[in-house]
């Protein structure tokens, strides 16, 4: 079994197709198709369900997909550390990003970033949705996974003070709510996240305890941004990130309430997949955004200034 046909079939899980692979890797689709013809037939197992307009994991794909992730890019990030070891960071790297936090905090970034490093390419997904890195082929991803894979390594890079907002307009036509109890009497703007298809509870802190209620309304959106833009617009009361609304309150166009009920902060982290022989632009990143999170760019107050 070839090094080069497992990275094949690694590649045609990534990118879809064999003719994306193909692309991708520089050859012609009909040797990646031979180069998975003769994978299966060395494995004697199907890996994948194709047809003219389709392409599928099957089982036994499934399996060995998840068998040789890790150690395939474990073992590419090896070569590529002694390859190019005496040489300037360079090359592809690969991210995720949730949408909101990634515009607002990391795209100011990229210019300077790639001031310093000109020879690294960046490949940036702004998503709402948990992803695995390892498997979906990312070098790093920003988020909060309340279950971390054991593989991945987390580094805290800041903690989002959630408020919970509404418009003057909006209270002057209903009583402010003393407590989350009170909320049951109003129209809460809800979340909903795209990866679950859930909506997202909103935290509170009561008498040093956590309390979680799930918001009811007539309006649940899958943006954040949009939650922010209906408390503007006094459809009802959001939850949201402090960073999200800072120019809202300060320009009076909302007002936090439960001020005294506020959650503990939420913890936001980068992943990445190994500490060891990491490629230069993935080490390079990864200690970019250190620098930044101890210089407080990602603090609220910075945000203030961006």
């Amino acid at each position: 079994m070839s090094y080069r046909s497992l990275q094949t079939f690694l590649a045609v899980v990534e990118h879809g197709s064999f003719s994306a692979a193909a692309r991708h890797s520089g050859v012609t689709p009909a040797a990646v198709g031979k180069s998975i013809r003769d994978l299966e037939e060395e494995l004697q197992s199907r890996l994948f369900h194709r047809n003219t307009h389709h392409l599928a994991l099957t089982e036994d794909g499934k399996h060995l997909l998840a068998e040789i992730a890790h150690p395939m890019k474990h073992l590419q990030t090896t070569l590529d550390s002694l390859k190019y070891k005496d040489e300037e960071p360079s090359g592809g790297l690969k991210m995720n990003l949730p949408e909101s936090f990634g515009k607002k905090f990391i795209l100011p970034l990229i210019p300077e970033f790639l001031a310093l490093y000109p020879k690294i390419a960046l490949d940036i997904f702004l998503q709402d949705k948990r992803v695995d890195p390892i498997v979906e082929g990312f070098d790093l991803s920003i988020g909060n996974m309340s279950d971390p894979d054991s593989r991945l390594i987390a580094r805290k890079l800041c903690a989002i003070e959630l408020v919970t907002v509404a418009s003057h307009s909006y209270l002057n036509r209903n009583k402010a709510p003393s407590s989350p109890d009170d909320l049951v009497r109003h129209n809460c703007i809800a979340y909903r996240q795209l990866a679950t298809g859930r909506v997202v509870p909103w935290r509170f802190k009561v008498q040093q305890n956590d309390l979680a209620i799930t918001p009811k309304g007539n309006l649940i959106v899958s943006n954040i941004e949009a939650a922010v833009t209906a408390a503007v617009d006094g459809i009802g009361i959001a939850t949201v990130g402090r960073w999200h609304t800072m120019a809202a309150i300060q320009s009076g166009q909302l007002v936090e309430v439960l001020k005294a009920f506020r959650p503990d902060p939420l913890p936001v982290f980068l992943y990445f997949a190994t500490r060891e022989n990491q490629p230069g632009r993935v080490r390079a990143m990864i200690d970019y955004l250190l620098t930044k999170a101890r210089e407080g760019h990602f603090s609220s107050e910075h945000s203030r200034r961006i």
